[in-house]
């Protein structure tokens, strides 16, 4: 029974590590002189009891996509209540590549960036 579970459990792994590779080389195949940047767009509106979740999640995930392209993450402010918005200060802060902004603020700057590009 045991020998069962260990051999399933064992191909599972070895699946995932074959699809993990496959992705890796295509990623290399793939690869340009033009890195380009990612934006990771999070919005919050009122009470979010998920909000810093939801930003540490970000945060991770972008990590996880490694590489040497510039990574932000852009916060943006469509009326939460003072808790969150607190919350998403804090990390902000202490998070380089994170701004928190209001709509129009975050509009003008994704603009902005497009045009110098």
């Amino acid at each position: 029974m045991w020998g069962l579970f260990f051999k399933v459990v064992l191909v599972l792994l070895a699946i995932v590590g074959v699809m993990e590779l496959f992705r890796s080389f295509f990623f290399w195949l793939l690869r340009t002189k033009n890195s380009g940047k990612i934006y990771w767009v999070l919005s919050f509106k009122g009470h979010d009891e998920e909000a810093e979740i939801a930003l540490k999640n970000a945060i991770e995930k972008l990590r996880w996509f490694g590489g040497t392209q510039e990574k932000e993450i852009v916060c943006i402010d469509r009326g939460m209540d003072e808790e969150t918005k607190e919350i998403c200060t804090m990390i902000c802060e202490e998070t380089p590549g994170m701004e928190l902004y209001e709509p129009e603020e975050a509009a003008e700057r994704l603009a902005q960036e497009f045009a110098n590009t």
